[in-house]
């Protein structure tokens, strides 16, 4: 049985993952928290909690950042694989029991290959890397939980970026938009990686699937047309293919803006094999609750008054 963790390491905790992590992570009165910082950075954390600046390009650093630590969550956004693998092999040195990688999205095991989907490189890379780990005694004894939560729910309701943009009631909706799948709040995220780290050995070396709500895109352009009001809605149609070969053109060009990221992302949205419901979801084990369709619908009203 996996011992206890008391002590966590945190990167990225300024980042849209890494916020409401920090907080989770405190809330619950139970884990020493260290932050891991850029050298020079000005952000300020609560009190209580430690704060190292780290060199990530460094493995001595890394290694010299993590030595002492229990568990170590990686909340980074950086789409270099080998910087998250020089981050696991860090952590393996380090002496580190748990690792939460930066995954934080689709299923790892069913996004395809680095070739084929080249925005989630890093996560296909580190999550081989940690398989092999897991076969291999002599390469460590780390432990690794990947956190899959689908999309952000909130972060992109309020961007526009998964086609529904509320703000402008403006919908793109992806290749007809009834294929379901899952979205998760940052909120609950943040809930998540903390639960797991109070759950080391029920979710020791595999993957904990987690949702607020299972919805197809035009549900929830419904739920915002309820929110929001039916009227003077821009709603237009686009081929997933047509978006995925588009970004897939401009990445050749070393263009990797965030628009050309989220449109070969979105192709998940309309690829059912992607998006299939996994066999059992962590929801219950990590004590976190699903969405309301009343929920939601306060929570885009909350995203546009804001």
């Amino acid at each position: 049985m996996a011992s206890q963790i008391r002590s966590v390491a945190l990167a990225g905790a300024t980042g849209n993952v890494g916020v409401p992590t920090l907080k989770a992570l405190l809330e619950t009165g139970k884990f020493d928290v260290t932050v891991l910082i850029r050298p020079g950075s000005p952000h300020k954390f609560p009190s209580g909690v430690q704060v190292k600046e780290v060199d990530m390009a460094s493995s001595e650093s890394l290694i010299a950042a993590l030595r002492g630590q229990d568990a170590v969550v990686n909340a980074t956004s950086v789409p270099d694989p080998s910087a998250h693998i020089r981050f696991v092999d860090a952590a393996i040195k380090a002496g580190v029991r748990r690792l939460i990688p930066a995954d934080f999205g689709s299923d790892p095991a069913r996004v395809g290959t680095p070739g084929e989907f080249p925005v989630f490189g890093f996560k296909t890379a580190t999550f081989a890397h940690l398989q092999e780990i897991t076969k291999n005694s002599k390469l460590g004894s780390l432990t690794w939980t990947v956190v899959s939560n689908g999309w952000f729910l909130d972060w992109n309701l309020e961007n526009g970026w998964m086609g529904i943009d509320i703000h402008k009631k403006q919908a793109e909706i992806t290749s007809g938009g009834n294929v379901p799948t899952f979205f998760t709040t940052l909120e609950t995220i943040g809930k998540a990686v903390a639960s797991v780290l109070l759950h080391p050995a029920e979710t020791e070396n595999r993957v904990v699937y987690i949702k607020s709500v299972w919805k197809t895109q035009n549900e929830l352009l419904a739920l915002a047309q309820e929110a929001l009001g039916a009227d003077d809605w821009k709603i237009t149609h686009q081929d997933h293919k047509e978006m995925y070969d588009w970004s897939m053109a401009e990445m050749k060009k070393r263009n990797f803006d965030l628009p050309v990221i989220m449109h070969q992302i979105r192709r998940t949205m309309a690829d059912p094999v992607i998006a299939e419901p996994p066999a059992e979801w962590a929801n219950d084990l990590l004590g976190l609750k699903t969405m309301t369709d009343e929920e939601v619908k306060e929570m885009i009203k909350r995203l546009v008054s804001q």
